[in-house]
């Protein structure tokens, strides 16, 4: 991993181009700058001083590379989850139609579980991401695509598999045990 404090990891054309492949734009980018979006090219973003968290998402298509490392502040919370779970508020909301989410792929993590509900390209090996100074760097932890949205499904698995492997949870969530006192008898 570089050795620079900055949280910016700017993305490769090559994945910005697959996830314009699958949505046909980029509305949005909530959390990016200047830089990024010469790449990203989304019609509109949001800097670090403004605070993507903070703002509307209203948008047809989204693209997301949150930044890495935690937020400021009392909170303990990664800015890849605080990034995580307010796309999925605003897409369940409506007010995201489909977004491609570039971020840590650990299936552990209890903020990336819900994704499980879409489709995912866990990448294969690492990524050569963009640094502010010029320079390239590989973040050393494993990362994956996820796809929002309904309508391009298999547009998503045809432009990523080529990253990853692509999957979806296919199991049905298990009822909770019925709580029961000692000795109770069921009739």
């Amino acid at each position: 991993m570089n050795a620079t404090k900055s949280n910016e990891w700017y993305t490769p054309q090559k994945y910005v181009d697959a996830a314009r492949l699958v949505m046909g734009s980029i509305d949005l980018d909530p959390a990016s700058c200047e830089l990024a979006n010469r790449v990203v090219k989304a019609t509109r973003f949001y800097t670090e001083q403004q605070n993507g968290l903070m703002q509307p998402w209203n948008a047809r298509s989204l693209w997301l590379n949150p930044p890495y490392g935690h937020t400021k502040g009392g909170l303990s919370m990664s800015h890849q989850r605080a990034f995580a779970e307010k796309l999925l508020r605003e897409y369940y909301q409506g007010t995201v139609e489909q977004a491609i989410l570039l971020s840590l792929g650990n299936p552990n993590s209890v903020w990336f579980q819900p994704f499980f509900e879409f489709p995912l390209c866990f990448y294969r090996g690492h990524i050569d991401f963009y640094r502010p100074d010029g320079t390239t760097g590989t973040f050393g932890f494993p990362l994956a695509f996820v796809y929002l949205g309904s309508n391009n499904a298999e547009a998503f698995t045809a432009a990523f598999s080529r990253f990853g492997r692509i999957v979806r949870a296919i199991d049905t969530p298990r009822p909770g045990m019925i709580e029961r006192e000692l000795w109770e008898v069921s009739a």
